[in-house]
């Protein structure tokens, strides 16, 4: 038996109550351009948001006819601009002279619409540029209600189309927990990598010959870009990769020039992996190079490790993203570490020396 998933998550009175917000909304004739998107979106999550709908405004059976598709089929996807034609004939007594729709464009779902002068929608596509500063944590809702949060030093281009929902990662490192919809595929796309998800939540991390993706919930496709459209300044086309993994919860993969390792991980690496997000570094034995070499990414001062004898001094503990007062003498106080300042900002790591016995 096919049973519609939302109903079983939501039940048909939930479904019920959302159908009459969306009636009692377009009878008022006040759409804004995000309720516009939004409204599509729920039409189009589920068949039972259809019929609960259509069961509600009768406006399916005029929108069926005007679309050639019939109505009874309440899987088949469905376009604000039928739902509002259907629904302005349908309420001839509503003030909706102002109207207009039209089709800007074979290719897309780009129209334009006015109701009463207060409702206009061009291309449905959103281009927007995040960032974050050295030592800076930053998240955002973006418009389709998924969340990104950017590392220190991070910046992504979000282009969302009607095709897709399209980031690249610029440099540095974001999570995303991303908003269900399989109409329109969510990609990240970091160096050569592309990154395809819904309804999961990843990390992606692009380094200097590599991008680094750890899975925190559900499951990612990982392709390769072509090396055609590796130079393309925007995210690419989904023809223009190659699948080469797919990566599933609690699984990290780096993808380098010439092969991908994906491996599994303990839960105890995801949380350190993901402690800056509280503000925080964890250490767990790293070596004193790569704790160093994290640290950096979070200031603006150059850390040097002036004596290779101390380069593998094991490090463990917390501590605070940016404070490097507080890193350093953590370092002096427990590991037999001594900082000093030189020119420039510049701090040198070297050993403590043992005093001399009198």
């Amino acid at each position: 038996m096919n049973v519609d998933k939302t109903v079983t998550k939501k039940g048909r009175k939930a479904i019920g109550d959302e159908a009459a917000a969306w009636v009692v909304k377009l009878n008022a004739g006040k759409l804004s351009r995000e309720d516009a998107f939004a409204f599509e979106d729920w039409l189009n999550e589920s068949g039972a948001h259809r019929q609960a709908f259509r069961q509600l405004s009768e406006v399916w059976r005029v929108a069926g006819d005007a679309l050639e598709i019939p109505a009874a089929e309440a899987e088949e996807p469905m376009s604000i601009r039928g739902v509002l034609s259907a629904w302005r004939r349908l309420n001839p007594a509503k003030a909706w002279a102002g109207m207009g729709v039209a089709l800007a464009s074979c290719f897309a779902l780009v129209w334009a619409i006015s109701l009463t002068g207060v409702f206009a929608i061009g291309p449905r596509v959103e281009h927007q540029t995040l960032a974050s500063i050295v030592g800076e944590k930053k998240t955002v809702e973006l418009s389709d209600g998924s969340i990104v949060q950017l590392n220190t030093n991070t910046k992504v281009e979000v282009v969302y189309t009607p095709e897709e929902r399209g980031i690249r990662l610029i440099r540095g490192e974001a999570h995303f927990d991303v908003a269900k919809n399989p109409r329109r595929p969510f990609r990240v796309y970091a160096g050569q990598g592309v990154i395809e998800a819904v309804g999961t939540a990843f990390l992606v991390q692009l380094k200097d010959e590599e991008t680094e993706v750890t899975v925190t919930e559900g499951q990612v496709k990982l392709g390769r870009l072509k090396p055609e459209a590796q130079q393309e300044d925007g995210p690419a086309e989904a023809e223009n990769e190659e699948t080469v993994a797919m990566v599933k919860a609690g699984r990290n993969a780096v993808l380098g020039e010439d092969q991908v390792v994906v491996e599994e991980i303990p839960e105890t690496e995801i949380e350190k992996r993901l402690s800056w997000q509280r503000g925080v570094l964890l250490f767990d034995g790293d070596t004193l190079e790569s704790a160093v070499r994290e640290f950096e990414r979070y200031t603006k001062s150059d850390i040097v490790i002036a004596d290779e004898n101390i380069r593998n001094t094991r490090i463990v503990g917390y501590f605070s993203a940016g404070d490097t007062d507080r890193f350093l003498q953590a370092l002096e106080s427990s590991f037999d570490v001594v900082a000093e300042h030189g020119q420039g900002g510049a701090i040198y790591l070297r050993r403590k020396e043992e005093p001399i016995a009198q």
